[in-house]
């Protein structure tokens, strides 16, 4: 299921269906949502064998009540703007997709490939996303065109200050973290994360979190030069 909270996570509320859920994002009020249901399930998941992909959702009441969008893909992330309005979100094997209607119609994107993660600036015009084994992709026209830039690597995850000039991204098997200060145009390796696989930033850039599949959080109050 779904697990809403608003309460800052002390007590939750189930919503939805039992489902292969893979990323949400909300808007800064929390209103708006939107998750990503992957889709794949097999017998050996307690359900039937179902290859055709998932869908994404959205909810406009905190996580109330969701509505089914779009197209069965394999969805893999999705991101926000802060009024919920903009939405990205990338698939395993298949393109990029942006709707500028909170989730109702969506356009493709960019090339197919394995996106791992998508992240957006405050008013959805700047973007990142990374696909495995690729370069880093950005966007500064709300996902009109792309630019490539660093290296073919296995990134994994990706996370954007609000004006989307402060950027950062993880390397699976590297286990080390980027961070850009100029939009994704240049990118500056820092210290190695052991297993790092989602990453989050606040406001300004400054302040990043950092999980790794080997159970540790990792924090940054300098904008990712070091960590704690």
């Amino acid at each position: 299921l779904i697990y809403t909270s608003s309460d800052s996570g002390k007590a939750w509320s189930p919503h939805e269906s039992n489902r292969q859920w893979i990323a949400v994002a909300s808007s800064t009020d929390g209103c708006k949502l939107v998750a990503a249901d992957y889709g794949f399930r097999d017998r050996r998941q307690g359900g039937t064998h179902d290859s055709s992909g998932g869908r994404i959702y959205t909810s406009a009441d905190s996580g109330e009540t969701w509505t089914q969008q779009w197209s069965n893909k394999f969805w893999q992330c999705v991101a926000s703007s802060a009024d919920g309005s903009r939405l990205v979100a990338g698939t395993f094997g298949d393109r990029l997709y942006t709707s500028a209607d909170s989730g109702i119609t969506w356009t493709p994107h960019e090339a197919v490939l394995n996106w791992a993660s998508v992240a957006s600036s405050a008013d959805g015009s700047k973007l990142v996303a990374i696909p495995f084994g690729h370069q880093i992709h950005t966007s500064a026209d709300f996902g009109a065109t792309w630019s490539k830039h660093e290296s073919n690597r296995l990134w994994v995850a990706a996370a954007s200050s609000a004006d989307g000039s402060k950027l950062v991204a993880a390397v699976q098997g590297e286990d080390r973290i980027f961070t850009s200060t100029d939009s994704g145009e240049s990118w500056t390796p820092r210290e190695k994360l052991p297993h790092c696989h989602a990453l989050a930033s606040s406001a300004d850039g400054s302040r990043l979190v950092a999980v790794g599949s080997s159970g540790q959080i990792f924090t940054s109050e300098n904008s990712g030069t070091t960590r704690k």
